[in-house]
This record gives structure tokens, sequence and C-alpha cells, in this order.
């Protein structure tokens, strides 16, 4: 991110630590998972450690890339984030490892607590069809349910985000009532990247940014608690029919 436009405190590191992933999304950004894999792999733990000991503009880290529960030493790099004094320690994950409780609750002892939990459907077959997993759905609501129960407890930021396309555009009234439902901090919508297969399947996954705030809007306007669902990644010259705390940020990154 942008040094010059950011202040420590809207920083966050992201670090990619897994080369591996156990959906199958349709419209994920890393299509050649082959290379994706080849790349982490080659990112060993001391270089990890490297960059939380050396990175000092933000205070906020999030474990990325693939699905990091799936990585052994994300409770290792977890511990390493909460001793190097980062205040947020996150991770973006489908979370379907978390249904399993003592897991999830390791790593909330050893430091973890912010959580993304990407769900795309509220039905196991709208969700199991964009990712192409069976049984995916079920474990993604376990995993969910499981931080929910622990959240209190643990003072657990839990965030649910999906990436709205054109399968699930139709759907997004029941999908945004059935997320809050689990009383999140907040609700995400990603517009989907026409990046990886999204570039490759663009025409069928890809709806145009006015469909997308359109639908939001109608479906906003009906609820009570509407100031905990974000749209990200959608241009402000069309973002802005939403109401002000709808609209998400459109992310810059470095690498």
């Amino acid at each position: 991110m942008g040094i010059s436009k950011h202040t420590r405190e809207d920083r966050r590191l992201h670090i990619c630590i897994s080369p591996d992933c156990n959906n199958n999304c349709i419209f994920c950004m890393e299509e050649d998972r082959e290379a994706r894999k080849r790349r982490l792999t080659l990112f060993s733990k001391d270089e990890v450690r490297d960059i939380l000991l050396n990175e000092t503009q933000c205070k906020d880290v999030t474990f990325t890339a693939g699905e990091p529960t799936l990585h052994p030493d994300l409770p290792l790099f977890i511990g390493w984030a909460k001793e190097t004094g980062f205040d947020r320690i996150g991770r973006v994950t489908n979370g379907r490892r978390l249904s399993y409780e003592p897991y999830a609750k390791n790593l909330l002892n050893l430091g973890l607590n912010h959580v993304v939990v990407s769900i795309h459907g509220h039905n196991s077959r709208l969700h199991d069809g964009l990712t192409r997993t069976p049984g995916s759905f079920e474990q993604t609501v376990g995993g969910i349910e499981v931080l929910k129960a622990l959240s209190e407890q643990y003072e657990l930021e839990l965030v649910l985000a999906a990436v709205v396309n054109k399968r699930n555009l139709e759907h997004m009234a029941p999908l945004i009532d059935f997320l809050l439902g689990f009383n999140p901090r907040q609700v995400v919508l990603n517009t989907i990247q026409p990046l990886g297969r999204g570039q490759s399947l663009f025409d069928k996954l890809v709806p145009a940014y006015s469909d997308v705030v359109d639908k939001l809007l109608a479906v906003v306007s009906k609820l009570g608690n509407s100031h905990i669902v974000r749209l990200i990644d959608a241009p402000p010259c069309i973002a802005v029919k939403l109401p002000v705390e709808n609209r998400g940020e459109m992310e810059e990154h470095k690498h």
C-alpha cells in the first residue's frame, strides 16, 4: 500500500503462506495453482519471521494465499506476530478447518483475533457449486458457528465475505440475510476480479458494476442493520449510489 496515502493504522500487511487450497473456486484469481505452489514452497519460515520483525509501517497482519489453515506452521506464525507486537492478527480463510473447535481455540489462544471467512452462497447448492467442492458449505458453516460461539470469550472480530458474481448476484438478498444471522462484525461483498479464472470465464462470471450496486441498494434499503454490509472494489463513480456506510474502499497494494 502506498505510504503517502495511508497512516500506520490503516495499512495491513498480507503474508501469503499456503501453496494449497481445499476448495477449487470457479472465480479464483490464481488459475495456475502449480505456479503458486512452486512460488510459495520457496518461502521459508525464516522469511516470514523476518517480515514480521522488519515491517514497522503497520500493526495489522493477515495470513492468506491458498488456504492458510492448511499450512502446518500457521500456529507458529500467529505466535510470532503476537510476540512481535501486532495489534490485529488475522487471516482470510474458507473456514472449513475451523469447524474443529480444538484447532480454532489453539489459534485464538496464540493471538488470532480477526478472521475473514469466505462464504459465497446461502445454501450448499450455490456455495458448493461455486467452490466446486462438495461438502464445503457444511464445513464452512460449521467453522463460522465455532467462531461465533468463541468470539465473545476471545474478543474475536468475525467478518464474513462473499465474492459477488453472476451466479450469486440474483441471490444477494437471501445471502446477506443468511450472513447477518451469524451476527458478524461486518459483511463484506467483494466484486469479482477479472483475474485468473475470473478473466478466462469473464462472460459467465463477471456482472456489470452497475448491476451489483443496484442489487445491493435494493437489499440494504430494506435492512435495519445494513451499516455493517460493505461493497469492496467497486469504482467510486458507481458506488456513490450507495449510502456512505455501504461503500467500501478500493484496495491499493504494493508487493
